[in-house]
């Protein structure tokens, strides 16, 4: 560890730094206290450029590794010094940045990142009670001399979905499998919840987060979500473009995938062109436009918001 004088300490510690504030998007905390919130975590560790990191031994954070689309080439922000850089970042205070403990010190007891193969490590090492409740879980204390080494996997470009898909109309006992034919959303979007606008933090918020590249704001009448485009890494896409999962019938395959009931499935109703009467999708491009429909005072209180109709016009 250095010793640094006041004259040293005062100096903005981003100097030299490989930016890991703009290429890891923080996007959803969970806890782990039964064998459902593990096999999310399992689920979510089987997407492109999604990984995990556990604070401080009890809160799950997911991480999206890509770089901000506003981060130029020779590592500056390009919004630097200008009235529209995300407040997220202006506000930041590098002096106590976690980002650096996580991403570029060596690992910790704080802050320890897991891919899969840590993170099926680490289930062997939990006991459920036969309710499936967490009864015991590793120590924190140690734990990353316990684990594999963490594989840092290259960051994946991520396709456009094909969407070859639109909605029939068929009757009850033609209704078969809904799967069949279908782009497979539910393997090339991740969800996460948003609580929506109640003030201006929460707008900069969205805004910092866009500026990543394949995030979206998806927004339902009684739902909001932070959308990642990516993909699960066992889909197999065949040449007439629909998906079928590789894991598919095997143990392995996580059981949210196995239990999922696709008669009612929520990925079409909005992600398919033709939900966006009833769906509306914000992301970097037309951010301006939806942002322009709400009002604050001069403290950053929501005193006016756009009705769901006025958001699906803008």
């Amino acid at each position: 560890m250095s010793i640094l004088s006041f004259n040293q300490a005062i100096q903005s510690p981003c100097s030299n730094c490989s930016a890991p504030c703009c290429t890891y998007l923080p996007l959803h905390d969970f806890v782990i206290q039964h064998l459902d919130h593990l096999d999310y975590a399992l689920y979510l560790l089987n997407f492109a450029n999604i990984e995990l990191a556990l604070l401080n031994g009890t809160t799950w954070r997911v991480h999206y590794a890509q770089r901000c689309s506003r981060l130029a080439d020779n590592g500056t922000c390009r919004l630097h010094g200008r009235p529209n850089k995300p407040m997220v970042c202006q506000n930041y205070s590098a002096t106590t940045c976690f980002y650096k403990s996580m991403f570029i010190n060596p690992e910790t007891d704080a802050f320890v990142r897991f891919d899969y193969h840590r993170m099926l490590a680490y289930a062997e090492m939990m006991s459920f009670d036969e309710n499936r409740n967490v009864v015991s879980q590793p120590q924190i204390q140690g734990l990353v001399d316990c684990l594999p080494p963490f594989q840092v996997e290259p960051v994946f470009e991520i396709p456009s979905p094909r969407t070859i898909q639109s909605i029939s109309h068929v009757r009850f006992m033609e209704f078969h499998n809904p799967c069949n034919n279908c782009s497979a959303w539910c393997c090339s979007t991740l969800s996460f919840p948003f609580s929506g606008i109640q003030s201006r933090a929460n707008l900069d918020y969205l805004w910092f987060c866009l500026g990543f590249p394949n995030v979206e704001l998806n927004i339902g009448a009684d739902q909001w979500s932070i959308v990642v485009k990516t993909h699960c890494r066992y889909l197999e896409r065949s040449k007439i473009g629909n998906g079928r999962c590789k894991l598919f019938g095997k143990s392995e395959r996580p059981m949210q995938c196995q239990s999922y009931d696709a008669t009612q499935c929520g990925y079409k109703q909005r992600h398919l062109p033709s939900s966006s009467t009833t769906f509306a999708t914000v992301d970097l491009e037309n951010f301006a436009i939806f942002a322009d429909q709400y009002l604050f005072d001069d403290v950053g209180q929501l005193v006016h918001s756009p009705s769901m109709r006025e958001v699906l016009d803008c």
